[in-house]
């Protein structure tokens, strides 16, 4: 019997983490079907096979490990024997090399991952590298200059700061991954593509401007519908990019000199309004990570 199924984002999951979840499926399932009284757990992985008979008490492995140790309690209780045994990788191991054609077979299809959201693998570490790679995307030294880093420094002049982990760490994987395209602009809209040479031209199918992150959340017709609840959510400053998304801003009070977002030190992004603004981007599909070229 083999089971396949692909459990979340390979930009986000580390290849021990699932390796762990693997090895747990595979236990819960022994529990479910087995009727003998021994079991052999066999995997390639050297690293995973230590994590477990070492036990992880820290990190993001933590609650995968424990979950394998309940596993073998419960196995145990049932009068069964667990073994685990390395096999080498590629050595013609039948069980191995069907594992490993199941497993490309499941990271190769087209779409989303089959599991359910709320059941796929979350690697807090691969969401974290995302969100460092938008706080290293700071302000650029030469403002005269098209330089790396301006669209983020437009999007958020509290740049660099803590509130972005804050910002992230209250969003899913899938939520902080539209949210890093969306506060960098490096993404698949057309205007980003287009400037790379993948796109001829920067506008989308709507031919009302250039499909940019600002043109998708304000003003697309194609999403009239979506943008219409968002606004009712989000309010007066439905219009105001930075606050959408998490970002200090610039804009002030009427013709006053105070600011919108108040002092630098005291402000927080609005993690309720940029939820659902995510929400809007996740629903119009053009900023999905997983989406082609093409699309």
């Amino acid at each position: 019997m083999v089971q396949k199924e692909s459990i979340g984002w390979s930009s986000t999951a580390s290849v021990l983490g699932v390796e762990l979840v693997a090895i747990a499926e595979a236990l819960e399932y022994a529990w479910r079907h087995i009727t003998d009284t021994r079991l052999a757990i066999l995997s390639d992985s050297q690293h995973a096979l230590k994590a477990i008979a070492q036990g992880y008490s820290h990190g993001s492995k933590q609650a995968q490990v424990a979950k394998i140790i309940r596993s073998i309690q419960k196995l145990d209780e049932k009068g069964v024997h667990t073994n685990f045994r390395w096999t080498p990788a590629h050595a013609g191991v039948e069980g191995n090399e069907g594992a490993d054609q199941a497993a490309k077979a499941a990271t190769s299809q087209p779409g989303p991952p089959t599991r359910a959201k709320a059941a796929r693998h979350r690697e807090v570490e691969g969401v974290i590298n995302l969100i460092h790679r938008d706080i290293d995307d700071r302000r650029p030294k030469q403002p005269h200059r098209r330089m790396p880093g301006q669209h983020t420094w437009k999007i958020d002049q509290a740049l660099p700061g803590k509130h972005t982990l804050k910002l992230y760490g209250a969003m899913s994987s899938d939520q902080a991954a539209i949210l890093i395209q969306a506060r960098t602009g490096h993404c698949r809209l057309n205007k980003s593509l287009f400037t790379k040479g993948l796109r001829e031209s920067a506008q989308y199918g709507c031919g009302k401007g250039d499909e940019t992150v600002e043109h998708v959340l304000l003003a697309c017709p194609r999403w009239t519908d979506g943008r219409r609840t968002l606004r009712e959510s989000v309010g007066d400053r439905c219009n105001d990019v930075p606050f959408l998304l998490g970002g200090y801003g610039s804009r002030k009070v009427g013709q006053s000199d105070q600011l919108l977002d108040g002092k630098r030190g005291n402000w927080k992004p609005d993690i309720k309004v940029v939820k659902a603004t995510v929400e809007f981007l996740q629903s119009t599909g053009r900023l999905e990570y997983n989406r082609t070229p093409d699309d």
